[in-house]
């Protein structure tokens, strides 16, 4: 049989549950993260307006937005 914690495994004696912190590099890494993703989304959109004007861009469109 496995053994199943207790949530007495998942606190410290004296200060209550135990919090993993994330350290501030890491908030600034994502952040830096998402606007240059931001930023190419935005680009690639500018590049393809007027260049692909078909149903078949309309479909690629509304299939990546439906899958996130």
């Amino acid at each position: 049989m496995s053994h199943v914690p207790t949530q007495a495994a998942f606190t410290s004696m004296n200060s209550g549950p135990y919090i993993v912190t994330t350290p501030v590099w890491c908030t600034v890494v994502r952040g830096f993260t998402l606007f240059f993703a931001f930023i190419i989304m935005v680009l690639a959109g500018i590049l393809m307006h007027g260049y692909v004007l078909s149903a078949n861009a309309f479909a690629l469109v509304c299939v990546s937005c439906s899958a996130s």
